[in-house]
């Protein structure tokens, strides 16, 4: 059961950690609209706010990575399908929720996903899970 939905969690978790930190640095350095004393709480609310907003992107994800892990023989096509999945759930989010910072954070929250994608290894179909030594 954990080998079928550990890529999907780590690379939701990943995205979920990175998300605000790209947004802390676009505004900090940016577009210098965020002052270095409110950096840990723009993390904090950003954070708690995207991880429960995208819960239901989440459960879409788990459900069709375990399709296209088994379905598709080329690790980069389904990499590529499911950061597509992911990004249009945050897109579908974002528009729900209108407002002034949403276009802001749908760029953030897209790069961390390549970003965190980029760094999370996916399960060959043929190979079988990532066997990462721990024994467990």
């Amino acid at each position: 059961m954990w080998s079928s939905i550990r890529y999907p969690f780590l690379h939701w978790l990943a995205t979920m950690v990175l998300g605000p930190w790209v947004f802390v640095a676009w505004e900090v350095y940016g577009s210098g609209q965020l002052t270095s004393g409110h950096v840990l709480e723009t993390i904090m609310l950003t954070f708690i706010f995207g991880t429960v907003l995208s819960l239901p992107t989440l459960v879409l994800y788990m459900l069709a990575s375990g399709w296209l892990i088994k379905g598709l023989r080329s690790v980069l096509v389904a990499k590529g399908a499911l950061n597509l999945i992911v990004i249009v759930g945050v897109s579908v989010t974002m528009g729900i929720l209108r407002g002034s910072l949403m276009p802001t954070l749908f760029c953030c929250y897209s790069a961390s996903v390549i970003l965190s994608s980029l760094f999370i290894k996916l399960p060959h179909p043929m190979t079988g899970p990532v066997v990462d030594g721990s024994g467990v």
